[in-house]
């Protein structure tokens, strides 16, 4: 490689990381402006980079609790460009949970998506506590037909209490909440409230948890 070829290889590299720069720049402006709540402008921004998987991603959060077709769309392609991102498949889990709710003839269809891609979420991270939480109330608020199996949440409680003892209790209430068993839960609750009295939010949280949680509505 002459001296000549070198200057011009090297001014590739240069402007190629000044692109790559400004182009992570872009991103982290857009999450920033998102997380102050100026959420139209993070829009804007985020569709100025349409072709960038985490975009994709971030657009689908926004979208999917003001428009589940267009959150539908951005997910799915982010799916497209990024088949082993498990956040991808447990955003797309909850998109498919919501769809299938508000849907007649679709529903199962829609649930079947959602269950699976809680699965995959977990499969690619199994040691994640919230693509396990997500797949466990997956199973505990869809009825059988729409591929609920209380046996595959009870194990996934098991592998939360390994996890996290503070998770795996917190699973047991939500569990038998959704099951109308309010003196289990209740019970439950007390023992959390003796073992991890420095975690006030934890105990609000679940005692105002409904009783008839649904996945199907989802939350991030």
């Amino acid at each position: 490689m002459n001296f000549t070829t070198t200057l011009v290889f090297a001014g590739y590299i240069s402007f190629s990381s000044l692109a790559f720069a400004r182009e992570i720049s872009l991103l982290d402006n857009a999450i920033s402006i998102l997380n102050t709540g100026q959420t139209e402008q993070a829009i804007v921004l985020f569709e100025k980079q349409r072709h960038e998987p985490e975009a994709m991603l971030y657009l689908a959060k926004i979208y999917m609790d003001s428009d589940l077709d267009e959150a539908e769309d951005w997910i799915e392609q982010a799916l497209e460009v990024n088949l082993i991102n498990a956040e991808v498949y447990y955003v797309l889990g909850i998109i498919m949970g919501r769809q299938a709710s508000g849907s007649i003839f679709s529903a199962l269809s829609y649930a079947e998506k959602s269950v699976n891609s809680f699965t995959k979420a977990v499969e690619l991270q199994p040691d994640s506590i919230k693509y396990r939480k997500g797949l466990m109330q997956f199973h505990t608020s869809a009825p059988s037909i729409a591929g609920g199996d209380l046996d595959i949440a009870k194990v996934q409680i098991e592998k939360l209490r390994q996890l996290d003892p503070k998770a795996g209790l917190e699973a047991e209430i939500h569990y038998e909440l959704s099951q109308d068993n309010d003196a289990l839960a209740d019970a439950f609750l007390q023992q959390t409230k003796r073992t991890y009295n420095d975690i006030p939010d934890f105990f609000l949280s679940s005692r105002h948890a409904p009783a008839t949680q649904r996945i199907l509505s989802g939350c991030i």
